[in-house]
């Protein structure tokens, strides 16, 4: 049986339902931080497996703006980065020791079906790119 998965971003004090969420305009000399919450069978009424050994993986759609990787950061909800490993063009946080989400029944409030982090983009004010250009980040999950 498969996980269901469903990502969530803070919008308004609010965790909203997102499959394309536009974080605004991200600009050199700035911080941009998208609250993320990944709920493991979200409003379930049947059993789902337990997520597990997994981790996330990000990337740009377009290739060339891999180079922005290295200005991203994971922070979980205290606020404390977690190590991701860049190979390529996709950085990845491993949660296999972090996270298990609960697979159980729920009605979309149980702490245990869900887990909030925050993706935080950081741009040095000398970084020349491309303004006025879409940056499309995907976030996908990785099985171990």
């Amino acid at each position: 049986m498969q996980n269901t998965l469903t990502w969530m971003v803070l919008d308004e004090q609010e965790f909203n339902i997102y499959s394309t969420y536009k974080a605004g305009v991200i600009t050199s000399a700035s911080r941009t931080v998208i609250p993320v919450r990944l709920y493991n069978n979200y409003m379930g009424i049947e059993k789902q497996p337990d997520l597990k050994n997994f981790g996330v993986n990000f990337y740009f759609t377009d290739i060339e703006d891999s180079v922005l990787l290295d200005y991203i950061k994971i922070l979980n909800a205290d606020s404390t980065e977690l190590p991701t490993t860049r190979l390529s063009d996709t950085l990845t946080v491993n949660l296999t020791n972090e996270v298990v989400l609960s697979g159980a029944p729920n009605k979309g409030d149980s702490e245990h079906n869900y887990y909030d982090f925050n993706i935080v983009i950081e741009l040095p004010k000398d970084l020349k790119y491309k303004i006025n250009d879409l940056k499309e980040l995907t976030c996908d999950i990785v099985y171990y």
